[in-house]
């Protein structure tokens, strides 16, 4: 069932809070924030465009007829990228082994929430066949939501959580070169504790990655039309993106609680009515 299934894919977190609001403390397994796409869209456009740039621009839905993006979505992209996969197969075949993906949004959700990690031809297939099912069975913000909150990007999983740890502000808050930031950690090898730790020569490292990948986002951006060439408002976003030095927050910890001898009296008491 692809409906209950996605339901119960996500570890959320749960936030203690005093009665004027004040954090006490946070319960979690992995500290992931919720992103609400239409928000997310109608306040800051930029974070949806830089990841879909970066991992998948033809699942963005351009037109403004609804019944003309799902006549496209059901016969020229059923979920999945015809040519990615074939490329990823030569790929394969040469190594005779699963070592390429060629995946969309929709396949990384679907790796992500119904299948497990391994890399087989079947489980590919697997895949394929899921990817075209979640095309039909939910719309394209529902896709997305589940993705945004999926992802790893370099420690925090989704883009929220992963908003708050590097930036210290939440997702319809980050500027264009934040969110191209964030597109390029994406399931990349650079983590928060590299930027945020004590090494200095893996801190200076990192940073040169992360301004490396950002650069490439944003070139993508302008590559895909996401920033237009034509906007002159544009490309000056485009051009203080590029040129941002690159700032991280000092990242203390998801969950850090102020009340530790409350909290820990208050899951003894809930956790067996809600769960973990």
């Amino acid at each position: 069932d692809l409906n209950q299934k996605s339901g119960t894919a996500f570890a959320y977190t749960s936030t203690l809070t005093a009665r004027d609001g004040t954090p006490l403390a946070c319960y979690t397994k992995q500290h992931r924030i919720h992103v609400d796409v239409a928000k997310l869209r109608a306040a800051n456009p930029h974070v949806i465009d830089a990841i879909l740039a970066a991992e998948d621009s033809r699942f963005n839905p351009k037109e403004e007829d609804e019944f003309h993006w799902r006549m496209i979505n059901k016969f020229i992209r059923p979920g999945y990228d015809l040519w990615g996969v074939f490329h990823a197969a030569t790929t394969n075949l040469a190594n005779m082994r699963v070592v390429a993906g060629g995946s969309t949004i929709d396949q990384q959700v679907v790796k992500g929430v119904y299948l497990t990690p391994e890399r087989t031809f079947s489980r590919k297939f697997k895949e394929i066949f899921l990817a075209v099912k979640l095309k039909q069975h939910f719309s394209h913000d529902e896709t997305l939501g589940m993705y945004l909150d999926l992802i790893y990007v370099g420690g925090p999983y989704g883009v929220g959580a992963a908003s708050s740890a590097f930036f210290g502000k939440g997702a319809e808050e980050i500027s264009l070169d934040q969110a191209a930031i964030l597109a390029g950690m994406i399931n990349n090898s650079i983590s928060l504790v590299d930027v945020t730790g004590v090494d200095e020569e893996k801190r200076k490292l990192a940073f040169e990655k992360i301004k490396r990948k950002r650069d490439i986002v944003l070139n993508l951006m302008l590559e895909k039309g996401f920033i237009r060439s034509d906007d002159e408002a544009d490309m000056k976003r485009y051009r203080d993106a590029l040129s941002a030095p690159i700032k991280i927050a000092r990242f203390t910890g998801a969950c850090e609680r102020t009340e530790p001898f409350v909290s820990e009296y208050l899951r003894g008491v809930y956790e067996p009515k809600f769960g973990n």
